[in-house]
């Protein structure tokens, strides 16, 4: 059951009313009456209206708001309240916009019984705007406490707490909150981009009816919430399924899936090995050109080294890690189906039970996908046809095939909770002269053909012309379906996924990215944040290439395996080689695709994972004065935050990014092999006016250096220059005609005084012409602040010990003044993964001790200090050993 629609305003009157409504319902609402009902299913959509043209004064030119924040909960639990004083979770959330101390108040009430799930999702990156979140909700906890912070502002939020929506055993259908503004009480800031003003002691939290949001006489909301009952949900099957327009797991929780995609490794694909094949290089034709070369037999030992290398179960360890949630599985159907004999294959079988073993080891679900149907299902060699989609021009047998494959894998899998559903048939592409309808009547008989089985799983349904046409799929066939799309190479942007967004609204049935990369890291944080901005989930393609940058994982290219490359390429003007020159080749390439001869590509993690990588900027590298910076090594973020770049995404419709030299990283940023005898094997090229990169740095010792910058250049006119902490340093490099993109000189700038700590530094192109491979920093002497050392005047890091560290590590710093002090701790990837509690320190050298169970690897700490005037920011990588 669901109760009528409501519309509340948070105005003092209405709240109070609703409150004591609450307080009513509570006391008479039978314990056992609620109890006995079933979850329900809720959308908060949250819509902005703060703009310039509603609250006009001060108004700020990078309105937004952060992550929503909050709790499932019983009249016991309170999370904030106008009068009382905030906690740290609020506080943090109100000043930062920080979700870690809210989410752990949260979690304690949980442990204590008094609230059931934390709700965290988006935040509104440009306002006016929108943001939704899905949730459940039991019965036993029947309000909702939600928070966001007003950005910039000194302590400003918005939010609803202790919000009822169920009463005499139903549901609210509908409820509209207006939003108004809330003060924290923590910061004296009184316009929206005040300096940081602690207010010592907290004030209580106050909604503010002053300026700016008192406009002519009235205070005016900023946005409302809208909580709309999606669905009142059955027992919990264990199965994923697709509920409304959301995707549940097996508990019935919404959930936004996020996986990548084992391309390449049981429907090998020529780009990725990077062959150029006459017909692209479809898994046949591979397998005959090497054949070719090395014989029937050998040809088998090389696949066998090629699949265990490929994907092992540090494979999906690492998946794991790294935080997919999911895998889809490409498969080619002939490696479970024998179409001469029309039998099924136990060796095709086997790996699969052992691939769902390794994943159920590490808690990662699967979607099985058909890449390469029987007849092939479109006209490429990502299908492995020969030039004809026979699954459409010649139904029979490829479609019975079809059929009979899918009725297998569900007869065989058909109670495995481990699989999310069956992605049907990759990219299909009806021809010319095919009935697109043809595509719809093959679903439907599909899913009749499964459901006679298997009535668990999602059958995940994707589009015409490569998984990006619905309009034949318009109206839903199966009541556990999923519209699967895909996504390449144009920009990352409502308007690319609009039609879809309607498709879903029209149907009731939910959306999935089922295939998406290949491109930049600005890109790829792009359509992360649009997907996660719109609750759909995604699968990234792919998880391991041969010289990569788009993917995690990039393997070597291995010795010997050019010259078989070469004569695929062009057997006219390259040697064929002999047999044991292609075996050792082929062989040493299939061996470097193992897990441990891959370099991990952090940028490309990165982009995905890090919510802060639009605005955080992590080291790629440690790097210290006196040394050497290469130029590649520039700090890992976004566009215009650790870089920038003219051209840095394509989306054009072709594959590619914004590396014009396709190498070492994934960025704008544009990087080539470099012939520098004196430098990196790697520089940055294509260098135009007023392109910047920046680097995190630590300058061991206050003193004089000398800068030697390899530069080169064809034409000449080049000009660089070089900032710490935004200040200009040095000379500008003018770097005039090498001879040679590729023939290197050296430019120094001399006695260049720097300045001990953590700094950033920036190298700006003032004018094109040039391109850098290296920076080395020599002492030379000490500058004349070093003879006459005067007394801090601000706070100063002192060191970190032990570095590498087991258990604990110590951050000892030295201040003039008594400061507020906090910590946060980071990983590879820019996630937060400790946090400490703000601490009042007097004058002197203190120590912070930082516990956490962490796994092994490099962190990056973050220590504030806030001494009443203003905030020190101190950073610096630390290694754990364990």
């Amino acid at each position: 059951m669901a109760s009528t629609f409501m519309v509340i305003s948070t105005d003092r009157d209405s709240i109070m009313k609703y409150a004591q409504l609450v307080a009513l319902l509570l006391v008479l609402l039978p314990v056992s009456a609620v109890a006995g009902q079933p979850m329900a299913t809720y959308t908060v959509e949250f819509e902005s209206t703060w703009s310039a043209a509603t609250h006009p004064m001060g108004f700020p030119s990078n309105p937004h708001f952060s992550g929503l924040i909050g709790s499932t909960h019983n009249s016991d639990a309170v999370f904030w309240a106008t009068g009382s004083v905030a906690s740290l979770g609020i506080k943090n959330m109100a000043e930062t916009g920080s979700k870690s101390a809210l989410t752990g108040e949260v979690n304690e009430a949980i442990n204590a019984g008094n609230a059931d799930k934390v709700l965290s999702g988006g935040g509104i990156g440009n306002s006016p705007g929108s943001q939704r979140l899905t949730f459940k909700m039991s019965p036993d906890y029947p309000a909702v406490t939600l928070v966001s912070m007003l950005a910039p502002s000194p302590d400003w939020f918005v939010g609803v707490r202790g919000l009822i929506l169920y009463n005499t055993g139903s549901w609210v259908d509908t409820m509209v909150v207006e939003l108004f503004v809330y003060d924290a009480g923590t910061d004296s800031g009184s316009s929206y981009t005040s300096a940081n003003n602690a207010t010592i002691p907290q004030e209580p939290i106050a909604r503010i009816e002053e300026a700016p949001f008192l406009v002519d006489g009235v205070v005016k909301s900023v946005g409302t919430f809208t909580f709309t009952l999606q669905d009142v949900s059955h027992e919990a099957t264990g199965f994923f399924r697709a509920s409304g327009k959301e995707i549940v797991n097996g508990s019935g929780d919404p959930v936004v899936i996020k996986g990548v995609g084992l391309g390449g490794w049981l429907v090998p694909e020529g780009y990725m090995l990077k062959i150029h094949a006459p017909d692209g290089g479809s898994p046949t034709s591979i397998r005959r050109q090497i054949a070719d070369l090395i014989g029937e037999d050998d040809a088998d030992v090389f696949f066998e080294k090629y699949r265990a290398n490929h994907v092992d179960e540090k494979d999906i360890a690492q998946i794991a890690e790294w935080g997919y949630d999911h895998i889809r599985l490409p498969f080619h159907y002939n490696l479970f189906f024998d179409p001469d004999t029309e039998t099924f294959l136990e060796s095709g079988f086997d790996l699969l039970n052992r691939f769902l073993e390794w994943c159920r080891t590490y808690n990662v679900h699967v979607i099985l996908d058909m890449h390469a149907a029987p007849g092939a299902q479109n006209d490429g060699p990502i299908s492995d046809s020969d030039g004809t989609a026979r699954l459409w021009t010649e139904p029979v047998p490829y479609q019975d095939w079809t059929v009979r494959i899918w009725e297998e894998f569900a007869r065989r899998y058909k109670d495995e909770k481990l699989i999310i559903g069956y992605d049907l048939i990759n990219e299909p592409v009806t021809p010319s002269g095919v009935d697109a309808f043809d595509l719809r009547d093959l679903y439907i008989r599909l899913a009749e053909a499964i459901r006679a089985i298997d009535t668990n799983h999602i059958l995940f349904i994707e589009g015409n012309f490569y998984a990006t046409d619905f309009g034949v799929l318009e109206m839903p066939f199966d009541d556990n379906m999923v519209y699967a799309f895909h996504k390449y190479w144009n920009p990352p942007d409502v308007g690319t996924i609009g039609y879809l967004l309607r498709l879903r609204d029209d149907t009731n049935v939910p959306l999935w990215l089922g295939e998406t990369g290949e491109n930049s890291n600005p890109w790829f944080h792009g359509v992360v944040k649009l997907m996660d901005e719109h609750n759909i989930g995604w699968n990234w393609w792919t998880h391991k290439q041969i010289e990569s940058t788009v993917s995690p994982l990039s393997a070597p290219f291995a010795p010997g395996y050019e010259a078989v490359l070469d004569y695929w390429r062009d057997p006219n003007n390259h040697p064929r080689p002999t047999v044991a020159e292609a075996r050792a080749g082929l062989f040493a390439m299939a061996e470097g695709l193992d897990l441990d001869s891959c370099v991990v590509k952090p940028g490309v993690l990165a982009a995905l994972f890090n919510p802060d990588f639009g605005t955080l900027r992590i080291p790629h590298r440690e790097l210290t004065i006196p040394g050497t910076i290469n130029a590649a090594d520039y700090d890992i973020g976004n566009h215009g935050v650790t870089y920038f770049d003219t051209g840095v995404m394509a989306t054009s419709g072709t594959p590619g990014g914004g590396n014009n030299g396709g190498q070492y990283r994934n960025d704008g940023v544009d990087i080539e092999r470099s012939e520098d005898p004196e430098g990196y094997r790697y520089n940055v090229g294509w260098m135009e006016r007023l392109e910047w990169l920046t680097y995190s740095v630590t300058v061991e010792e206050t003193a004089e250096y000398d800068i030697d910058l390899r530069v080169a250049s064809l034409t000449g006119g080049g000009r660089l220059k070089l900032f710490l902490n935004g200040e200009s340093i040095g000379q500008d490099i003018m770097v005039g005609a090498t001879g040679g993109w590729q023939n290197w000189e050296s430019r120094v700038l001399n006695a260049v005084p720097l300045p001990a700590g953590n700094h950033i530094l920036r190298i700006v192109v003032a004018d094109a012409g040039g391109n850098l491979n290296r920076m080395r920093f020599t002492k030379v002497g000490p500058v004349a602040s070093e003879e006459e050392p005067e007394a801090p005047v601000a706070p100063i890091l002192l060191g970190t010990y032990p570095n590498p560290f087991n258990d604990a590590v110590r951050i000892v710093f030295d201040s003039p003044t008594p400061v507020q002090a906090r910590l946060e701790l980071f990983d590879m990837l820019g996630r937060r993964v400790h946090e400490t509690a703000e601490k009042a320190y007097t004058t002197g050298q203190h120590t912070v001790t930082v516990q956490a169970k962490l796994a092994a690897g490099t962190y990056l700490f973050r220590l504030y200090l806030t001494d009443g005037n203003s905030e020190h920011v101190f950073s610096r990588p630390v290694i754990l050993a364990r």
